[in-house]
């Protein structure tokens, strides 16, 4: 497949103290092989977490995250680095 990365129905939520701070909601995003894409918008807007979720140094509090054709979204801490070393750098 074509796909390098794909993003389904990702929701991440920070609680602080009493209260639940929606990050990001419903997420969709698909980005193919060779594919550029950039990330904007203005500050506080989640791009960092975005960035985070896809690097897998952040946790989805809902959603999935695929990379090349298998879902990482509950790997635990070892091998998601192991993703992270052969994969990203």
């Amino acid at each position: 497949m074509n796909t390098l990365l794909k993003l389904k129905k990702i929701n991440l939520k920070y609680q602080t103290g009493k209260d639940n701070i929606n990050v990001l909601k419903n997420i969709d995003l698909t980005i193919k092989k060779k594919e550029t894409v950039s990330v904007v918008g203005e500050s506080g807007s989640g791009k960092t977490s975005l960035i985070m979720l896809i690097g897998g140094l952040e946790r989805p509090t809902s959603g999935k995250i695929i990379f090349q054709d298998r879902e990482i979204t509950n790997l635990n801490e070892d091998e998601v680095s192991e993703i992270r070393k052969q994969n990203i750098g």
